[in-house]
Order: C-alpha cells, then structure tokens, then sequence
C-alpha cells in the first residue's frame, strides 16, 4: 500500500505539472473515485482509506497490548485517524466554480455539483486582470494568471493565482482552472474549494511525533541496564 500511494502522488505531481494544479487537486487527490476516459478510477481517499484498514487491522493482529508498545499503537492510530481524515474530508468538502470577466466582483459561487446553485464566500473576489501565456512559438496556453482582490470585512489584498499556483485564503483553496471568452474577452474560470479542517495535518504530525517520542522513552525504559 505505500508503494501504491508513493506511485499516486508521484503521477499526480507530474500531472500537475501538465495539466494543472486545479485539475489534479479536485480529482486525483481530492475524490474517492473519479473518472478517466470511461473509467472510474480510485482517488488517493480511497487509497488512504485502504491504508488506514491496514493500519487498524495490522496493529490488531501483530501488536503486543502491553504499556512498552503505547508509541507503537499512538503511531499505527495517528495515522489510521489521518488517512480516514482524508476520505472524510473528500466526502464533506465544498467545490465550487466561478468565472469572471476582469473588473468583476463575486461574493457567491456555483456548486458544481449542484447546477444552478450557489453558496455565499466568506470573501469578496474581484479580478483586477487577466491573461493568458504560450509556450515559445506555440499558441497552447502554458499558463493563466490572474491577479485578484480579495476584500474582506475591513481590508481588502491584491493576490496572484496561477494554474500550478493557488491562492489559499480563510480555508479556502482558489485554483486558476481555466478561461472562457465573454464578449470577446478572456474571462478565467476558477475552482474553489473548501477545507475548514486545515490544522488537521498539522495536529496529526504533533501526534505522530508524541507517539514516537513515547515509543522511545517506553524502549528505553525496556532495557535493562548493565
């Protein structure tokens, strides 16, 4: 299973490179299962999931339940609670999608997955400008780049964000999907997505290294001096 997720993460972070961020984040890396030229492949959730039913049922069967072994099952729990995190947070969490032309302001977004719909931001968004970059001696787009306004209850920033570079903003993830041409003006098209558990990582990693530190400090204690 570790070699699996190292290969999943290795090709999605090529395939940002080639494709995009937006488009790598909100399905490889965000979606238990997500489609691919008529095929439904599993998303990195359910490849953490997976390794988290390992986790749980390798500690069961091969972990000795005595106080020397507390690290040991502190390390196997925090990172079962991590990968099943994951799969619970691509369950709950919010997509939205939004196009502006420059000069516009938006409050709201359209739920992808819900046509027609929209959800208020906690945030105004207006685009300041917008274009488009090609590779040398080529007309395919090598880069969108939007510069943004964020306004908020009472200040307001000027940001960037680039297809392989989203703007993270109150728990919240812009990315530069795509463009569309309004009136014969290009208008970007961004994702945005929400995760309000964003320490989530951060206190799983204090957990992993307070259960190894125990680990360390109970093996020692296990030793018997000469």
């Amino acid at each position: 299973m570790i070699a699996l997720l190292f290969l999943t993460v290795l090709v999605g972070t090529l395939a940002q490179a080639a494709w995009g961020a937006s488009a790598v984040q909100t399905t490889l890396f965000s979606r238990i299962f997500f489609p691919v030229g008529g095929w439904w492949l599993p998303g990195l959730p359910f490849l953490l999931a997976l390794t988290g039913v390992n986790l749980v049922v390798g500690a069961m069967l091969h972990l000795e339940r005595s106080v020397r072994h507390l690290g040991l099952w502190g390390l196997h729990a925090s990172l079962a609670v991590f990968c099943f995190g994951c799969l619970g947070f691509s369950i709950v969490q919010d997509e939205l999608v939004l196009g502006l032309v420059p000069g516009a302001t938006a409050d709201r977004a359209f739920v992808r997955e819900a046509p027609g719909t929209t959800m208020p931001l906690p945030f105004s968004l207006t685009v300041v400008s917008f274009r488009v970059e090609t590779y040398p001696g080529s007309v395919e787009p090598s880069d969108y780049i939007s510069q943004v306004k964020i306004g908020l209850a009472r200040k307001e920033h000027v940001a960037e964000v680039r297809m392989n570079q989203p703007l993270r903003q109150d728990g919240w993830t812009i990315y530069q999907s795509s463009f569309q041409t309004v009136d014969g003006v290009r208008a970007p098209v961004f994702k945005l997505t929400h995760n309000p558990w964003a320490p989530f990582p951060s206190v799983v990693s204090l957990l992993l290294v307070a259960s190894m530190a125990l680990h360390f400090v109970l093996r020692r204690k296990a030793v018997p001096h000469e």
